[in-house]
């Protein structure tokens, strides 16, 4: 056995077994930040009801979400007594506004929901972004928190009341929460892989507290004060500027365990490319620890080829010792991503108090090898935010030469597909 193919094995095994010590890391990471995040509600005063700290709960919706009516329903009964739901609808050509105001006349008793139609956005930013500037023209002058709500989450009823309360304390600026991708049940592989990468991805997202805009909170008055609202004026995405606008207030991102949204829809090859590939668009604009990121894709890169490199070697080469270290180390990697993977879904599942469903027998058939396409999908998705310019999200097409420098080039009205590609926002 060469030194060559000691060196490459080696690495190999300390690349699965760094995997592991991170899931095992993490775990205990979001055990202690939901015991703190407890500690802390326990201290402080019950504002979920008659509070006179009003909010304003944020949502923007192009085409028809399956979750809509769900979302709507949850969302209209928290245990939160004192906020108002601004739901800014893009035209598009499936009836989804008809539908969304057929829905209000129905199940809005309170008057809580106030829908707003939005046919002219900014050409400067992201649909998203528009939708969100133009919800808050709705917004009166005596709000005190918004918060922001994709129409894929289902809230639970304490859901607006778990955002808001880590506000009482200066130093939090914004309160988030994050998203896990469940693999659905069945031979759905792309829905697999990208339960898999989701798995990798949110340990250093959640541990360094990176906001999500499907589940945040924020000051009405620091949305002005930290420029935000300027920067969602020229942003292509709501949740990137958001950390470098807290910064200039001096505050701080929370992360809360227990607004983890829990998302089972399946979704395509295409969208999980496209998907993992616009995620890293973002961090590389947005993000500055997007180099970190690039170094792991170039590390993960380089010790899969020298492995497949010394195994290759030394089966053409009649070194079968090597080979036989080399297949060991391969079960070995395998079995400890998987491991890894499965110790993360257990600690969401913990830090939201729910029992995980029963994972499909299939996925631990694949399971671990689809760790590896998993992998090349990051890879290439890093490599490809390096490059892109040209984004396609939801049916709109963007020119991106900067985290400030964006133009809608193509906006229609949007056309929804029978088929569920896992899209809605």
């Amino acid at each position: 056995m060469t030194l060559f193919v000691c060196i490459s094995i080696a690495a190999f095994v300390v690349f699965a077994y760094a995997h592991l010590v991170g899931a095992l890391v993490f775990e205990t990471w979001l055990r202690r930040q939901s015991l703190a995040l407890k500690k802390e509600l326990d201290a402080s005063d019950n504002i979920r009801v008659n509070d006179p700290q009003a909010v304003a709960v944020l949502a923007c919706s192009r085409g028809v979400a399956p979750q809509m009516p769900q979302m709507l329903t949850e969302l209209l009964n928290q245990d939160y007594g004192n906020y108002q739901v601004y739901l800014v609808v893009d035209q598009s050509n499936d009836g989804n506004w008809e539908l969304l105001n057929a829905w209000k006349t129905k199940h809005d008793l309170a008057q809580r929901l106030t829908l707003i139609l939005m046919s002219s956005p900014r050409l400067t930013c992201g649909l998203k972004c528009s939708a969100l500037l133009k919800a808050l023209e709705q917004v009166p002058p005596t709000t005190q928190f918004v918060a922001l709500i994709d129409c894929d989450v289902i809230p639970r009823r304490d859901w607006l009341s778990q955002l808001v309360e880590p506000l009482r304390k200066t130093e939090i600026g914004v309160v988030t929460g994050g998203q896990w991708y469940e693999p659905s049940k069945g031979w759905g592989l792309a829905t697999m892989v990208r339960s898999l990468w989701n798995a990798g991805a949110i340990v250093p997202t959640w541990i360094l507290a990176n906001p999500w805009a499907g589940s945040l909170s924020i000051r009405f008055q620091d949305l002005a004060d930290s420029q935000l609202t300027e920067q969602w004026g020229l942003s292509v995405v709501d949740d990137g500027p958001v950390r470098q606008c807290m910064n200039r207030l001096y505050r701080a991102i929370w992360f809360s365990p227990h607004l983890i949204a829990i998302n089972q829809e399946p979704c395509s090859w295409t969208f999980v490319v496209n998907y993992v590939t616009r995620m890293m668009t973002w961090s590389r604009w947005y993000e500055s620890t997007f180099f970190r990121t690039a170094i792991h894709a170039v590390i993960t890169l380089l010790v899969w080829l020298l492995f497949v490199l010394a195994l290759s070697g030394s089966i053409l080469n009649g070194h079968w010792d090597a080979v036989i270290a080399a297949a060991t180390a391969l079960g070995f990697a395998a079995i400890s991503m998987f491991t890894s993977y499965l110790f993360v879904r257990g600690a969401v599942y913990r830090a939201v108090q729910q029992p995980p469903p029963a994972l499909p027998w299939q996925f631990f058939l694949v399971g671990p090898v689809l760790i590896v396409v998993a992998q090349a999908v990051f890879c290439w998705a890093v490599a490809s935010a390096l490059f892109r310019r040209r984004i396609r999200w939801r049916q709109a097409t963007y020119i991106v030469h900067g985290p400030q420098r964006v133009r809608l080039e193509k906006y229609l009205p949007y056309q929804s597909s029978q088929r569920n590609n896992g899209q809605s926002i």
